[in-house]
């Protein structure tokens, strides 16, 4: 424990004095944190508002006041320094080879250092691995409630990005994907020839070399500038901030035990490509990809791609599922011809014999909706018909939701005409057109 010295000089212990030292820290989300403290620990900052967990300070931050204020001379304190370091739950490779540096010295520092310093270590271990499944039960817990497209997002817009926060949002990316792959082997690497390419919109990250990652980036890239196009920002915009981050994995036990791991989903019906979204709040997003099925991942990453857009297109509020998941079954078959759709004849059949009400009434409850699914194909060619004929309308209401508008209101006000009275439309065209 550090006893801290106030401006005025009076010794700061566990008693809580009328004057302890201001002090300012940068939190783990880039904010100054101000406090009023009286005692630093292994917890934390001990202050007049009660603990301040090193958790929510940057790594790196909570080892330079550490340093500053600790004493040198004195093993118990690069002890504790390592440990703040160890077990701090975004602490990254640096990070940890600090700490592995702070446990020499209170190793040289300390009688039977070398003991004390394994001892701590094996400590430290088993803390993280205690956080780590907490942690993992919680986000596990929340999943199971809801899944990343039945969650409630809220209409809030993001903040305009600047090149510190796009920076920022890269390294957590590459830091999010680094950890995965270390859970799925600790032998594998990220950085090396053939596994890591950058394009405008995307980030993929391979844990095997590959020939084809350049041309998933540019299928990528062209995917992002016809939605940009379509619904009015700039083709040139940036919507993920920096870039969207894609890991590739090279067989499909890879893929299923991570998403496994992530989601509660039965692997079953897992799509092979699945969108995570690392921290709400956030927007830092990761396409999972089943890199050993390419070809049939591709549709579905198409479609996760436009459900990432979606989310960071003004606000992360979505439209009704029925469009969201229409639109990115529009967008994933774009390009292809119709001889290439083996689902639209019965996706058109569907919209035949089936009430449309049935898909307009249909939310994101978690599986709902599957990406192969008739009722999604359906769905698409429902608003790949709007899109066609009321394009204007379309973007209009969708931005109309982006800012926070109830749905079927801002449809009525867009179009002139209720979701019913549209779609029936729609249908009418594809009953009369295959």
């Amino acid at each position: 424990m550090i006893l801290l010295k106030p401006l005025s000089g009076v010794v700061i212990g566990d008693v809580a004095l009328s004057t302890p030292r201001r002090l300012q820290v940068v939190g783990v989300e880039g904010r100054p944190l101000q406090i009023q403290a009286q005692r630093l620990d292994r917890e934390g900052i001990h202050g007049e508002e009660g603990l301040v967990p090193w958790s929510t300070v940057r790594p790196r931050e909570a080892s330079r006041l550490y340093l500053q204020l600790m004493d040198r001379g004195e093993g118990e304190d690069w002890l504790d320094l390592g440990w703040i370091l160890l077990v701090h739950p975004h602490a990254d490779r640096q990070d940890l080879a600090m700490a592995r540096e702070y446990l020499a010295q209170a190793a040289r520092k300390l009688p039977e250092g070398e003991a004390r310093v394994e001892t701590l270590k094996q400590q430290a271990e088993s803390h993280r691995r205690v956080l780590q499944e907490k942690a993992s039960k919680a986000q596990r817990d929340l999943r199971q409630k809801l899944g990343t497209e039945a969650r409630s997002w809220p209409g809030t817009p993001w903040p305009e990005s600047t090149q510190q926060m796009a920076d920022e949002r890269m390294a957590r990316l590459r830091a999010w994907i680094a950890d995965k792959l270390q859970t799925l082997s600790p032998d594998r690497e990220v950085v090396s020839s053939g596994k890591n390419v950058r394009t405008r919109h995307a980030l993929i990250i391979s844990d095997q070399p590959r020939t084809d990652l350049h041309d998933i980036g540019l299928q990528i890239d062209h995917i992002v500038s016809d939605l940009n196009m379509t619904f009015g920002p700039s083709i040139d915009a940036r919507p993920f901030g920096s870039r969207l981050g894609i890991l590739l994995l090279a067989d499909t036990d890879s893929y299923d035990s991570l998403n496994e791991k992530l989601r509660t989903t039965r692997i079953a019906a897992l799509p092979r490509a699945q969108l995570q979204v690392l921290e709400e709040g956030r927007g830092d997003l990761v396409i999972l990809v089943d890199g050993s099925r390419i070809a049939e991942a591709m549709p579905a990453l198409r479609h996760e791609l436009v459900h990432a857009w979606m989310h960071r297109l003004h606000s992360p509020i979505r439209p009704p599922a029925w469009f969201n998941e229409g639109l990115a079954h529009a967008v994933a078959w774009w390009r292809t011809s119709p001889a290439e759709q083996s689902w639209r004849p019965a996706a058109v059949n569907w919209l035949r014999t089936q009430p449309v009400n049935s898909l307009v009434e249909q939310g994101y409850e978690e599986g709902k909706w599957n990406t192969a699914g008739i009722d999604t194909a359906a769905a698409g060619l429902l608003v790949r018909r709007m899109l066609q004929s009321d394009n204007e309308a379309t973007v209009d209401w969708l931005k109309r939701i982006k800012r926070g508008e109830a749905p079927n209101q801002a449809f009525e006000k867009a179009f002139r005409l209720t979701v019913e009275q549209q779609l029936s439309l729609a249908v009418r065209y594809w009953k009369l057109n295959n």
